[in-house]
């Protein structure tokens, strides 16, 4: 496929509405493995139980389910990987959590014992799969009431959790540089304090909280002309605006 072929089939997945394909945001791949963790849990508890039995003491199940993709990805032989594509491409990202549990419920009834790492044995098992490209995809679509609303729920919801830190993010973002420091900006501006900032910040996408902030406009230093605000902060981009009462509330867009 020539590049301009391949670059407008990435880009009709991202724009798809009815169905869900591929993500753009960092914190949505990165809560991936959780929503992988949870639909498993809901949807074959049985296997979920015996990925637990079969845990060591210095493993965790939410590490495991870090790699799910990559079995699909990296570890499926080539035959399964275009069968799955072949779904994917109708069904959406629904088809690739069906085959990972599907190859965890195979996986859960041919190892008892293991040596290795839950997730190593996990791979290995994958690359040396001896069900059928049509089996495998059997397992995996006899899942009963499987549905697109709710994997769409407990994604929102792991999401959630994750820009409130009441569950970690994955370590799928180990590699990216850290996040710089927000705390220069208040010292000039008196719109939002650093508190206020400091919790805005951990809302932002990694992306953006890797750039160095910069106040760039402030009604304290440069009035309240809407064209002075567009003349300062064209040249910016992504921008942050944020706006506060008489009443004291702060507003951001």
């Amino acid at each position: 496929m020539e590049e301009e072929k391949a670059y407008a089939s990435v880009g009709n997945l991202l724009k798809a509405t009815n169905k869900v394909f591929l993500t753009q945001a960092r914190l949505q791949a990165d809560a991936s493995g959780m929503v992988a963790l949870a639909l498993t849990k809901k949807f074959s508890k049985s296997t979920y139980s015996s990925l637990v039995r079969l845990l060591k003491e210095d493993e965790s199940v939410e590490a495991l389910f870090d790699s799910w993709s990559l079995w699909i990805f990296r570890d499926l032989p080539i035959h399964h990987m275009v069968r799955v594509m072949d779904c994917f491409l109708m069904e959406g990202v629904k088809v690739l959590y069906r085959v990972a549990i599907g190859i965890l419920y195979h996986f859960t009834k041919m190892e008892t014992f293991l040596e290795a790492s839950v997730a190593t044995a996990v791979s290995e098992h994958v690359r040396s799969l001896e069900l059928s490209p049509a089996r495998l995809m059997k397992k995996a679509f006899a899942i009963r009431n499987f549905r697109s609303a709710e994997i769409k729920s407990v994604t929102v919801k792991t999401t959630f959790d994750m820009k409130s830190n009441k569950i970690p993010r994955s370590g799928s973002s180990d590699s990216l540089p850290a996040s710089k420091g927000p705390l220069d900006i208040p010292n000039s501006s008196r719109t939002i304090t650093v508190k206020e900032l400091l919790g805005l910040w951990q809302w932002l996408p990694a992306r953006i909280t890797m750039q160095e902030p910069m106040l760039v406009y402030t009604t304290d230093e440069d009035g309240c002309s809407l064209s002075t605000f567009y003349h300062k902060v064209e040249a910016y981009e992504p921008t942050l605006l944020v706006l506060k009462a008489t009443s004291g509330e702060v507003r951001q867009n």
